[in-house]
């Protein structure tokens, strides 16, 4: 509701810029800090996912300028240094440009339906497939494939992926999987052997597959690890 109660239509050209915010022709007030968040441009809001692409904290950022007028969108500069766009309409608020309809496959494959996925039992040559990072992340549609495969088989190895410690979260936002949340052990968290460890997790035994918490959190939709 706090989105849509400004995603009415721009019936002229105007919009002006006032100390709370840019309000839209003449009736709609849109505050300085909301309205960078709704930006919809191609860097902060995900095309196919139709989710925000960061986490950032825009609380104290500014419209410094408006600067044109669109059927859907308004482009908007602000204090921060970024030029965007925030929709007008409910056609704007899923991002600016052309949506391709998605593959029969990748559909199926996004609904989870049995009959696309593969449960697999033992390795075969689906399942330990490795893809190249530089490659998954040079385009959309290599973004996608390897999304696909991932929720074909539940499982997807990446070689030469950045391997820091803090890479996991651009290797996260460059495979277009954010927005992440924290939980109990936080954003990340490192597994390592334990001498007199109080967690199966940090001994040198074989881990069968699970999941953690599953009665006091939410299941996570894509885990990643790096070794």
């Amino acid at each position: 509701a706090g989105i849509t109660r400004h995603l009415s239509s721009v019936s002229s050209d105007r919009a002006a810029l006032e100390e709370r915010g840019v309000v839209i022709d003449g009736t709609q007030l849109v505050l300085h800090n909301e309205s960078r968040y709704l930006c919809r441009c191609a860097e902060c809001f995900g095309a196919s996912s139709n989710q925000p692409l960061h986490t950032n904290d825009y609380s104290d950022v500014k419209i410094s300028e408006v600067k044109e007028v669109q059927d859907h969108f308004i482009s908007l500069h602000w204090d921060d240094g970024h030029t965007g766009i925030i929709p007008t309409s409910q056609t704007g608020a899923y991002g600016n440009g052309y949506k391709p309809t998605p593959s029969s496959r990748n559909y199926d494959l996004s609904l989870r339906k049995n009959s696309v996925q593969t449960f697999w039992g033992s390795p075969n040559s689906g399942v330990t497939k490795r893809f190249q990072y530089g490659d998954v992340v040079s385009s959309s549609e290599k973004t996608k494939e390897f999304l696909a495969h991932f929720m074909e088989y539940g499982l997807g190895f990446l070689s030469n992926t950045p391997h820091q410690p803090d890479d996991l979260l651009q290797i996260l936002k460059d495979l277009k999987v954010t927005p992440y949340w924290d939980n109990m052990f936080g954003i990340l968290s490192k597994v390592s052997f334990q001498s007199d460890p109080t967690n199966q997790a940090f001994n040198n035994q074989r881990l069968s597959a699970h999941t953690d918490l599953p009665t006091t959190h939410r299941h996570p939709q894509f885990t990643s690890s790096t070794v």
